[in-house]
């Protein structure tokens, strides 16, 4: 499922971060993935906000 977020205002930061680690978490296929993901949660959300535009 492809999903596009169009705003995320700075109150919505935190809710975003949850949201993309919970996806990570449910497509991830093992449990070394799993972690791996999460591990990198933080520097997938930077990303993601830079591509958002979100300072």
């Amino acid at each position: 499922m492809l999903t596009v977020v169009t705003e995320a205002p700075v109150d919505q930061q935190a809710e975003l971060l949850s949201y993309v680690k919970h996806e990570f978490r449910s497509s991830a296929p093992t449990l070394d993935a799993n972690k791996y993901l999460m591990s990198n949660g933080k520097q997938q959300y930077s990303i993601m906000k830079r591509a958002l535009g979100i300072s």
